[in-house]
């Protein structure tokens, strides 16, 4: 690590030879088909050391995988058209560089060329993978290159050729504590200490090509027509570009009332986009290219287009197949059926039911890749059913799906999704089920599950 006063960095940080790139290696973190057929996604860290690697696989799954894309209701509805790759690369130092500006007198915050260095600050240039450096400046896109942004960008065809992967997108998370979330054309850039709505914010750029809805202070638009995606300057109910999805009686300009309007939900003409706070309107009060909400509905659909030839289609399937509950055995004790075919916990403590499918052998090919879904009635004011799709071979190795669970008790179905990530095994002689815990019977009623789907594919 070098820490290096102003008047030191100009000889040194531009003058640092180009950094071959470390043995590099990928890991499917998410698999959904064949790549030729995805969204495929690739994330690479820098700034981690060889220490640093247990926190930066536990990063990406916190910041892309468990609160995204098992979480957001818009990313789980869009997932099945990704395939996501961890890449691991190795960085000689921890942490990335960290230089820190000031605002030129008089200067405009918005514009990168008022930031100047700062003289009085102790600047961080490290020796890094990828060469990345957070700056802490939204003007400057909150990150920079100790290099230039060809080396970096060199640098990192260098570790995506080393991890044998040509992805559509990629993300890079900096290992440091300061703001980063900045997309631009196929790649994001977000720091390790982030929430995960900045990643999902920046995927809405870099996916649907979605644009910022928050504004500077004062700010008129004065760009002329627009009229596209999740801004528009046209005050018109019927030709905005959202216009079929604006909610009836709304009036336009659409002032937020907080006691009627659903902040990511009601769907109006809400004045300020686009970095501009007056003459450019977005579709709802608080949609996630603005803040803390949700995807709008207008977002929402403009993912739902772009990843619409991405997706899982059944047809793609070798096969899928439902089962009447009544296929499910009970594990350790029997399990009740009723005349609809629905297989029943009667007892007053948990069960599990074992409920198995037929592995499909196509062409002279076993599938490989199995998931699910299950539809079930859970009666239990405290406990929950949960389902997960699950492979075993004769040796007795198992490969478990994430478990999914019902949301509170409820007289009517609900379905639960045991579709990501897709359980992989290639052992051909296994064979696969779906298993579910069912709560106590409570009040002398019983839940049950009624159905269940199991998908199988090769690739």
């Amino acid at each position: 690590m070098k820490r290096l006063l102003i008047a030191q960095l100009a000889l040194c940080c531009f003058a640092l030879p180009a950094i071959a790139a470390a043995q590099a290696t990928a890991t499917a973190i998410a698999k959904n088909g064949p790549n030729a057929d995805k969204i495929v996604l690739a994330i690479i860290g820098d700034g981690y050391a060889s220490g640093d690697m247990a926190t930066y696989r536990d990063d990406v799954d916190r910041l892309v995988m468990d609160d995204l894309f098992y979480e957001d209701p818009t990313l789980v509805a869009n997932r099945s058209a990704f395939n996501i790759y961890r890449v691991d690369v190795e960085s000689n130092d921890s942490g990335v560089s960290e230089w820190f500006y000031k605002l030129k007198p008089g200067g405009d915050s918005s514009n990168a060329a008022d930031w100047e260095l700062d003289p009085n600050q102790t600047q961080i240039t490290n020796d890094t993978a990828l060469g990345y450096v957070a700056n802490g400046v939204w003007a400057k896109c909150w990150h920079e290159y100790v290099i230039s942004s060809a080396d970096t960008s060199a640098r990192i065809q260098n570790v995506l050729n080393e991890a044998g992967l040509a992805p559509d997108k990629v993300i890079v998370v900096l290992n440091t504590s300061r703001l980063v979330g900045c997309a631009g054309g196929s790649r994001l850039v977000v720091n390790s200490g982030t929430h995960s709505g900045v990643v999902a914010h920046e995927l809405g750029h870099m996916v649907p090509g979605l644009s910022d809805e928050y504004w500077v202070s004062g700010k008129t638009w004065s760009g002329g027509y627009h009229n596209h995606k999740n801004c528009s300057t046209v005050l018109n109910q019927s030709s905005v570009y959202w216009s079929d999805l604006l909610a009836p009686g709304v009036d336009l300009p659409t002032i937020y009332d907080a006691t009627t309007m659903d902040p990511d939900d009601y769907v109006g003409m809400f004045e300020g986009c686009r970095y501009a706070e007056f003459g450019i309107y977005r579709p709802v009060h608080n949609c996630r290219m603005r803040g803390s909400g949700e995807f709008c509905p207008v977002c929402e659909r403009e993912w739902s287009t772009s990843t619409a030839p991405y997706r899982d289609s059944y047809a793609d399937y070798m096969a899928v197949a439902n089962y009447p509950g009544a296929l499910c055995k009970g594990a350790y004790a029997q399990l009740a059926y009723n005349t609809y075919a629905h297989v029943q916990n009667p007892w007053t403590v948990s069960r599990w039911a074992v409920c198995p499918a037929k592995r499909v052998h196509l062409n002279g090919l076993f599938s490989t890749y199995f998931f699910g879904f299950a539809w079930v009635k859970d009666r239990h004011p405290d406990q929950d059913v949960c389902c997960r799709v699950r492979t075993r071979n004769p040796g007795g190795a198992i490969r478990d799906g994430v478990e999914s669970c019902s949301e509170a008790s409820s007289a009517g179905y609900q379905m639960l999704r045991l579709d990501f990530p897709k359980v992989n095994d290639p052992y051909t002689w296994s064979h696969v089920e779906v298993l579910c815990k069912l709560p106590p019977v409570h009040n002398n009623i019983r839940s049950e599950i009624l159905t269940y789907r199991v998908g199988q594919d090769r690739f």
